[in-house]
């Protein structure tokens, strides 16, 4: 039985549910009912934005997790009479499957709730994109607690390098809203949609041949045929098509990478995906990534065949992404990122999906705010298409449990190997 622990919970909940927990509302039509594990009898409903979980039923504990509003997990009163401290209350510990999560750090307890759904939109691990998202066009933009410009603004966005993951638009006070993800609300007219990117990698079955793509900053991009010893314009490809090298070629002063039909692709619209030799210090059946940071490109194994091929978008210039293999550290669905900006000053990319870190704060993850796959481009992190991203984080096989939000111990992920021409 849990109802001691009930008392300490930020609302006090019966079987019918007294109260209703922050960012959950009751749906007479919905019924998210789901059998408990055996052992348990209440659900726990995350009503904080985040809340850590930990290894341990004690202050000393390491997070190993982290859980979102919106979401639930089976829980029971920890073997252990210490009091935990959470949003500067103290509560007692609750054990989940998988950690341990302090009852006053926004978790609600009950056994039934039938119509009782997130509030607020959750991750859906479906999606490559597991929110839509938008940018704020013009600097100066206020984020407000609620749909009114005389409510409390939070922060003022400097920059626009700033970009919101969208929870539902509102209409109030003659004016539409965004509202994020966290639950803060911008006007619509400073915000634009953004359109995601094109870029789909490309399933490899052990072929270990090398693999182009196109890139460009345009959609569509020109190819060439050669015309009387010279080359001449003869269509058009999409960006990131894939293709065979056939070889290169040079026509009219001009250097060129042919495809097996003979049309020629201009070298600099070309990036190459080569094979590559299992690092010594990788097992011989583990799953690793390549980086090839100067061809801007990734090849995923297993053992030493190739699974996956696709372009990236490393570190810029003063920011270049380092060299080496590592291994994946933490795991999130989504994680809002924010830094120094050469260019504007800050920059604010709420909700990026699918990260994998491996150093630090050095991490693979999906990029939904730009096409320049291809490309150096980030602030040091690796950047792939959302598709590719969510590829990677599932191929990974170090688990984020159900009802969890990310996995921040990760003991057995992914090996990545990141080199340049130097240092191959």
């Amino acid at each position: 039985m849990i109802r001691p622990l009930v008392v300490l919970a930020a609302v006090v909940l019966s079987a019918a549910y007294v109260g209703i927990p922050d960012g959950w509302e009751r749906r007479t039509t919905a019924d998210i009912e789901a059998q408990l594990p055996s052992g348990y009898e209440d659900w726990g409903y995350i009503s904080q934005f985040d809340v850590p979980i930990f290894d341990a039923a004690a202050a000393t504990g390491q997070v190993v997790g982290r859980t979102r509003r919106g979401q639930r997990l089976p829980v029971r009163p920890a073997a252990t009479k210490r009091a935990c401290v959470g949003e500067e209350r103290k509560g007692q510990w609750l054990e989940s499957p998988n950690g341990y999560i302090c009852s006053a750090s926004g978790i609600v307890v009950g056994r039934s709730a039938a119509s009782l759904v997130p509030r607020f939109r959750p991750v859906d691990p479906d999606k490559p994109l597991p929110f839509n998202y938008v940018k704020v066009t013009e600097a100066g933009v206020w984020r407000h607690d609620r749909p009114s410009i005389a409510a409390r603004a939070r922060v003022e966005s400097q920059t626009k390098a700033f970009f919101l993951a969208v929870d539902q638009r509102v209409s109030e006070g003659g004016a539409d809203w965004i509202r994020t993800v966290k639950g803060e609300y911008v006007l619509a007219r400073f915000t634009r949609r953004v359109s995601p990117p094109t870029l789909r990698g490309v399933d490899l079955a052990g072929r270990r041949e090398p693999i182009a793509f196109v890139v460009g900053q345009e959609p569509m991009v020109p190819v060439f045929c050669r015309r009387d010893g010279a080359a001449a314009k003869c269509g058009t490809t999409p960006r990131f098509t894939p293709f065979r090298p056939a070889g290169r070629v040079r026509v009219g002063g001009r250097s060129f990478v042919r495809d097996s039909s003979g049309r020629l692709h201009p070298q600099e619209r070309v990036r190459v995906a080569r094979m590559t030799r299992r690092p010594a210090t990788v097992p011989s059946g583990a799953r690793w990534v390549h980086f090839d940071l100067d061809e801007q490109t990734f090849v995923a194994y297993e053992g030493s065949s190739p699974r996956y091929a696709s372009l990236i978008s490393s570190g810029a210039k003063g920011y270049e992404t380092p060299v080496g293999l590592y291994r994946t550290q933490r795991k999130y669905l989504t994680k809002t990122m924010r830094g120094p900006d050469d260019k504007h000053g800050r920059y604010r990319v709420e909700e990026i999906p699918w990260v994998l870190y491996y150093d630090g704060n050095y991490a693979v993850h999906g990029a939904y705010w730009h096409s320049s796959f291809g490309n150096v481009r980030s602030h040091g992190c690796t950047n792939v298409s959302p598709v590719d991203a969510q590829w990677l984080f599932r191929w990974d096989e170090a688990s984020v449990p159900s009802g969890w939000h990310a996995n921040t111990d990760v003991e057995s992920g992914l090996y990545f190997y990141f080199t340049r021409s130097e240092s191959a």
